[in-house]
């Protein structure tokens, strides 16, 4: 009997489990706008176009958008309904690192060395490089 197929949405079983583990496989922590722009210059500079599914926008919001992530702007899409506005922010989201594309998004990422809720600070102090990451 085969083991039944892991949850679509399990993390991979090599990822680190603890803090200290996080923090010796050299990950580090950078904002969600930097993450954007270098993984946005990577497919610029590939040639590949930024988003896949959106059409007509080649010589209009594509260059705009590819302005704005390079450039780490905010960015405020307006336009009447129809206009590929959600298709083009769901297709940023390519855009992301593979740890965080297909999970919901939180503030940072589980296990970051400073956490934004009192329970998790109180932990890493308590618990500090075995703190578990997941």
């Amino acid at each position: 009997m085969t083991p039944p197929p892991a949850h679509p949405l399990a993390p991979p079983p090599d990822l680190p489990r603890t803090l200290g583990a996080l923090r010796a496989s050299g990950w580090q922590s950078v904002p969600v706008a930097e993450e954007l722009r270098r993984n946005a210059a990577a497919r610029i500079a590939a040639g590949s176009p930024l988003v896949d599914g959106v059409l007509g926008f080649d010589d209009t919001v594509i260059p705009q958008m590819e302005n704005a992530l390079l450039a780490g702007h905010d960015v405020i899409l307006l336009g009447e309904r129809g206009q590929a506005k959600t298709r083009l922010i769901r297709a940023l989201v390519d855009l992301l690192d593979d740890t965080v594309r297909g999970r919901k998004l939180r503030p940072g990422p589980v296990g970051r060395a400073e956490p934004l809720r009192r329970a998790a600070r109180n932990a890493v102090d308590d618990s500090g490089d075995f703190s578990p990451c997941r």
